[in-house]
C-alpha cells in the first residue's frame, strides 16, 4: 500500500474541509481499510443528518460494542426478496473485488475483514452514525495530506 501511496499522492475521492459545519462530526482513520480515501492519522467528516444506505458509499457505522469504523455500504441481492425487501452489506472499502484479487490477498498474507450483514435498509440506517463526506484538515494540515 505505501509504494501504490506514493506513486499516487494526490489521489483523493473526498475532498478537503477546514471548518466543522452543524450537523456533522469528526471520526478519526486508525487503520488503512479505508484506503485511498481516509488514511490512518485523518478525521474523517461525518454528516450525521445522511443515514440512508447508498451502494458505494462510506458511512461510519456504530458496532453494538460502541466500536466505531468506516465501511462501504452495498446491496448483497439486486432484485428484491419475496417479501419485497432488498438487504443490506457493509465492508471495508480496502477488500478484494475479484475472485483473483482475493488470491493474490491471500497469497501475500494481506489482512482481510470480511462483510457483514444482511440488514434491512431500516436496521442499517439505525446502525450508521452518518455519511463520510470530506477529509478534515486545516490549512497547514494540506499540504502534508497531499504528500502521505
Amino acid at each position: 500500500m505505501d509504494e501504490i501511496a506514493a506513486s499516487m499522492p494526490d489521489l483523493r475521492a473526498l475532498p478537503l474541509m477546514d471548518s466543522l459545519p452543524p450537523g456533522h462530526a469528526l471520526h478519526l482513520i486508525t487503520c488503512g481499510a479505508s484506503w485511498p480515501h481516509l488514511r490512518p492519522g485523518e478525521f474523517a467528516v461525518i454528516d450525521t443528518c445522511d443515514r440512508v444506505p447508498a451502494v458505494g458509499e462510506l458511512f461510519v457505522i456504530e458496532w453494538s460494542s460502541g466500536r466505531r469504523e468506516v465501511v462501504e455500504t452495498y446491496l448483497l441481492r439486486r432484485s428484491p426478496r419475496s417479501d419485497g425487501s432488498i438487504p443490506w452489506a457493509v465492508a471495508p472499502f480496502n477488500r478484494p473485488r475479484s475472485l483473483a484479487e482475493l488470491a493474490e490477498w491471500r497469497a501475500a498474507g494481506r489482512q482481510m475483514v470480511t462483510s457483514e450483514g444482511s440488514f434491512m435498509p431500516e436496521r442499517l440506517s439505525e446502525k450508521l452514525v452518518g455519511r463520510v463526506v470530506r477529509v478534515f484538515a486545516t490549512a497547514g494540515d494540506e499540504a502534508r495530506l497531499r504528500t502521505v
